[in-house]
């Protein structure tokens, strides 16, 4: 499965086009899309609700593939501004082993408690060496891919290699 993986698009609709340009089978939107739920109707689209947005997303996600279970949740009400603690165990009570977040525009890929942590940072407003950005998960080989607005690779990662960080 080829899943896209993006957050705080700000407004900005041109992130749907990235769907067809991998080849996805799904969009994972961890919220501040600032869009309403008609724009994302007959869209193969999972988003949650980011504190900028105004229309009523549910403010976690649930996802399962083959091969892993994604728990998404915007990260603002679980103050990702000072770690992934509250998210990883909500990821664990949810039972998944990747937790998608998102809210501070900066890109994140790490293991902690045995749960995968992404961050794609921000498509739109990047508050990080990474300019604006968004990631591609092909489940096939384990491989999250970053990339620039343009489509530029800008880092990767193996799944299956991570380490569980020392918090």
């Amino acid at each position: 499965m080829r899943i896209i993986v993006i957050s705080d698009t700000h407004g900005d609709k041109t992130f749907f086009d990235l769907i067809n340009y991998h080849q996805a089978d799904v969009m994972l939107h961890a919220g501040d899309s600032q869009l309403m739920k008609k724009d994302f109707i007959d869209k193969p689209i999972l988003i949650v609700r980011g504190n900028c947005d105004f229309d009523n997303f549910d403010l976690t996600c649930n996802f399962s593939t083959e091969k892993n279970t994604f728990f998404m949740t915007h990260g603002d009400l679980d103050n990702v501004n000072f770690g992934c603690d509250e998210i990883v165990s909500l990821a664990k009570a949810n039972g998944a082993n990747i937790c998608i977040y998102g809210h501070t525009h900066i890109v994140d890929v790490h293991k902690q408690d045995d749960i995968i942590c992404i961050n794609p940072g921000s498509f739109t407003r990047s508050l990080c060496a990474y300019p604006n950005s968004y990631m591609l998960l092909e489940e096939d080989i384990n491989k999250l891919t970053l990339f620039d607005q343009q489509h530029h690779e800008l880092d990767s990662w193996y799944l299956n290699e991570l380490e569980n960080e020392e918090i």
